[in-house]
């Protein structure tokens, strides 16, 4: 019987160094969670900018965006003051200087389908009537379908919003586009797809004109509408997707209204070929993933940080939850892991490679990315457990899977706009080359020197493309970014379903 004292001694012990053995282990991971994080450090890894630093030593990220889009930008040149007031945008963020040059505006912009619910008796509309009755008129109209009850209502429209539509075509003839704003890049006055709106009331001025028989003028609305365009998407972030957007709607609408013509020549074609910069693909979606980055970064570093100014009750602030969790982790590794996401979507998007390669790694890298964020949700609790090095790892896959799905769903639309407004271009170059040489080309290699002033070629594939007549008489083109442009289609309606 001697040994049961002592295995009673031993299990007695054994319990006391498994107490104390977990009681180390929560002590040490509550220290993990209490202890302060490390300090960010700048690298190209983490803050991807190095400068220009605070006095804390992090990236202000926004004021090295300002400071590369607003260098230049005078009261003069800046087209964005006069677009703002055409559309009816406050405009406190300007100078006293800007404002009091501005002309007096009565009539702000409102947009064809807000217009048509404050007269539904233009169109005797019902108000249960779908709105997609308002986008089928438009879009009748822009074919060249300026007849009829609808039509009327939209020339109503156009001619209610002469005003603000012109300030906006002053707006275009202006170099740069900056609104002014302080603080984080959160704080980007972003406009709220107003734009888009202008756009389309300009394109709809120039099927106007050219109904009327004043081609020249819709040239002129036209030109205004793809400078437009391009100022507005110089100011970045969403304003970018409106660019890519708008260019295309523009192109198609100016082919549209050369066959409603009848035509178009070199001589009328040349300006609208100057109004446009024809950037490659690479360069705008280059562009276009690095300020996603900088705007994503920029956001991180606010994450944890309770809101400047005192609380409303002047009670001690508190913070949400997620806030306080995100506030404890190592901001280093969040970023290091985050910044290896977007290296991925710039080597999906931008290493040289056949398009259906490009395309085929950014489907698979939106699917990585969704199973990894899914993986990250159901393992959150596990996460917690192990400490913040793997909350940080799971906070940043979480991330991953909603930024690389938007961003993944904005290159497919780049891309898709791009080859459109392409297509559009090279038809219209097609119909000045048979216009001013009597015959029809045979590709769009013949399109230089009588209707380009360089040889075309695709922004997407580099290659020429193929001219022939339709049955109906329109003057079309076929090749490898037409192919492409189906492809892309398939490729959103799939990715849009899932």
């Amino acid at each position: 019987m001697e040994g049961v004292p002592n295995r009673r001694r031993v299990l007695r012990t054994s319990g006391w160094l498994l107490a104390l053995a977990v009681l180390g282990f929560v002590a040490w991971r509550a220290w993990q969670w209490f202890r302060p994080p490390p300090r960010l450090v700048p690298s190209r890894e983490t803050t991807y900018l190095t400068e220009p630093a605070r006095q804390d030593g992090t990236i202000d990220h926004a004021a090295a965006w300002r400071a590369a889009h607003c260098t230049g930008v005078t009261p003069e040149n800046n087209g964005a003051l006069l677009l703002c007031a055409a559309m009816g945008l406050e405009l406190d963020r300007f100078s006293e200087e800007e404002r009091a040059a501005l002309p007096e505006v009565v009539t702000t912009f409102v947009p064809w389908a807000h217009w048509a619910f404050d007269h539904p008796d233009v169109l005797g509309r019902q108000p249960d009537d779908p709105v997609s009755d308002l986008d089928d008129a438009v879009e009748a109209f822009e074919r060249g379908e300026t007849n009829g009850p609808a039509a009327a209502a939209i020339r109503q429209w156009l001619a209610a919003m002469k005003e603000p539509l012109d300030l906006a075509r002053r707006a275009s003839e202006r170099e740069r586009f900056f609104v002014p704003f302080d603080g984080p890049l959160a704080n980007h006055p972003h406009l709220d797809w107003r734009p888009v709106y202008v756009f389309l009331g300009l394109r709809l001025r120039a099927m106007c004109a050219t109904a009327n028989g004043d081609f020249a003028a819709a040239c002129e609305e036209l030109v205004a509408t793809i400078r437009l365009v391009r100022l507005v998407g110089s100011f970045g972030f969403a304003e970018c997707e409106m660019e890519f957007l708008g260019e295309a709607a523009a192109w198609q609408t100016a082919r549209c209204a050369a066959r409603l013509h009848g035509g178009i020549t070199a001589a009328e074609l040349a300006p609208l070929a100057a109004a446009a910069e024809r950037t490659p693909f690479d360069a705008r979606a280059g562009l276009m993933l690095e300020e996603h980055r900088i705007f994503f970064l920029d956001g991180l570093r606010a994450l944890g940080r309770p809101a400047p100014g005192p609380a409303p009750d002047s009670s001690p602030r508190r913070r949400p939850s997620f806030e306080s969790l995100f506030s404890r982790l190592d901001p280093n590794r969040l970023s290091r892991r985050l910044n290896e996401w977007f290296d991925r979507l710039d080597h999906a998007t931008l290493d040289p490679a056949p398009w259906d390669e490009r395309l085929r790694r950014l489907v698979q890298l939106r699917g990585d990315a969704r199973r990894v964020g899914r993986a990250a949700k159901r393992g959150m609790l596990s996460s917690l457990l192990a400490g913040p090095d793997a909350v940080a790892d799971a906070a940043a896959d979480i991330l991953a899977s909603v930024f690389v799905a938007a961003v993944q769903r904005q290159v497919l639309e780049l891309a898709r706009c791009m080859a459109e407004a392409d297509v559009a271009f090279a038809e219209l170059a097609a119909l000045a080359y048979a216009a001013d040489s009597g015959r029809d080309p045979v590709s769009t290699e013949e399109l230089d020197p009588v209707a380009l002033a360089r040889p075309f070629r695709d922004r997407l594939t580099g290659s020429p493309l193929q001219c022939r007549r339709e049955a109906g008489g329109d003057l079309v083109v076929d090749g490898p970014v037409v192919d492409l442009l189906h492809r892309l289609e398939a490729v959103q309606n799939e990715s849009e379903t899932r």
